[in-house]
């Protein structure tokens, strides 16, 4: 399980997506449709986006900017090992 992160409101504020209310994580062919609360948390979407990648405590989801008009992050996920 994953836990719930945000991102900042300053970066949204920032790339002029502050009123976003949903975006797109996309993993390799993979995409999920993720609601964002008023503070910039994912909320809608995000435990299945966990779920199907297979997120564990201690992984980091790295997210990349890569359409500001639809709102598109390219995901990164590095793998904490013990």
């Amino acid at each position: 399980m994953c836990v719930v992160q945000n991102i900042p409101r300053i970066f949204l504020k920032n790339h002029g997506i502050a009123n976003s209310t949903e975006v797109t994580l996309q993993l390799g062919r993979g995409s999920w449709n993720v609601r964002l609360d008023s503070y910039g948390r994912f909320t809608r979407g995000w435990y299945d986006f966990t779920r199907e990648c297979r997120l564990n405590v201690g992984d980091v989801c790295e997210l990349e900017l890569i359409d500001k008009k639809k709102v598109v992050f390219k995901v990164n996920i590095v793998t904490w090992i013990e």
